[in-house]
């Protein structure tokens, strides 16, 4: 009728312009996300946010992973070696788990992978899953290993040196990892829960007792990342168990913190690895097929697990921080790959 007023709903709701209803476009498939993404129902709308391991607007979403580097023939084995430094990634095998003893490095600079000299020090092989086993880890110029015996590897000789080692703390199995240029070692198999810590320039060690704080529990096995000066424990076995809680350490102050308790849905049985990118700290195991990520700012757990490339073809996996990026070394059907993450 002339002179009355017409209502009619807005784009996104649907009725007589009196009543207006919401529609859901991810219910009824009107929805434009790409199939790698989840569709959210909004107010006379709808918003679609990739899914983990996916980066993209939501309407297009392509893999996070990268694949860097094949390097055919080899196998990681469930007990293997992966160390990084800034501009290199380094990968060998446990002598008595699979054939063929390897000692490799990845260059980014030239995309290349070379054989290394394995340790032949009083005829010791470092890499073996025999008595103590251990993490290597790496800075600049060497990389160092502690377990049943403590050697470093220099990069610009292909050597390998003993370390002065105290006998009376030797460990294994305890979570490695370097923080304010000292390596700081905490547990280990017993279990125990002390903490001790060497320094490369000087060539020095802070033995257990004498000023670092005992980690919160006793456990073997966990492993760590470091990130501003704080060292970020978890998993590893108390001996009666696996345990999911977790704990911080603050270099400066000498005081652990307690995380956030993992997920209960979330498998934390044999962690295997750990490597930091910006805030978050991303977690492999041995059981399955997909990372856990803990963000320290937020001091929560992502909600969804981030799954490797391959899915249930990529075995062993093991996160590193090297040339500015988290990279994913992983078994495949023949061969090791290696994979660049971009969030």
């Amino acid at each position: 009728e002339s002179g009355k007023a017409v209502c009619t709903c807005e784009s996104g709701f649907v009725g007589d312009g009196g009543v207006c209803s919401d529609v859901d476009e991810c219910a009824n498939s009107t929805a434009t996300c790409d199939s790698n993404a989840t569709c959210s129902n909004t107010d006379g709308g709808f918003d679609c946010d990739c899914n983990a391991g996916f980066k993209g607007d939501g309407g297009s979403c392509g893999s996070a992973w990268t694949l860097v580097r094949n390097i055919p023939g080899v196998q990681l084995g469930q007990y293997h070696y992966v160390a990084a430094s800034p501009t290199a990634i380094y990968i060998a095998n446990a002598s008595n788990q699979v054939s063929g003893v390897y000692f490799k490095r990845y260059q980014f600079s030239d995309d290349s992978v070379i054989d290394l000299t394995t340790n032949a020090i009083a005829g010791n092989i470092t890499f073996c899953a025999c008595g103590y086993n251990g993490t290597p880890v790496a800075d600049t110029t060497n990389l160092y290993y502690v377990a049943n015996d403590a050697f470093s590897y220099t990069f610009a000789t292909d050597s390998w040196a003993a370390m002065a080692y105290p006998s009376a703390t030797h460990r294994g199995e305890s979570a490695t990892t370097i923080a304010n240029s000292q390596i700081y070692f905490v547990g280990g198999r017993g279990p125990i829960s002390s903490v001790e810590a060497y320094a490369p320039s000087s060539n020095t060690w802070t033995v257990p007792g004498s000023s670092l704080l005992n980690y919160p529990v006793s456990v073997t096995g966990a492993v760590a990342a470091s990130i501003g000066g704080k060292i970020y424990v978890f998993g590893g076995t108390t001996g009666a168990g696996f345990v999911n809680t977790y704990a911080s350490y603050d270099v400066s102050t000498n005081v652990w913190s307690p995380l956030s308790t993992a997920p209960a849905a979330f498998d934390f049985s044999s962690i295997s690895g750990a490597a930091a990118l910006g805030s978050k700290i991303y977690l492999s195991t041995y059981s399955d097929h997909a990372l856990k990520v803990y963000d320290t700012s937020t001091k929560t757990w992502d909600a969804s697990e981030l799954p490797n490339p391959l899915g249930s073809k990529g075995t062993n996996l093991t996160p590193v921080f090297s040339n500015n990026a988290l990279y994913l070394v992983l078994e495949a059907p023949g061969m090791i790959q290696i994979y660049k993450y971009t969030p």
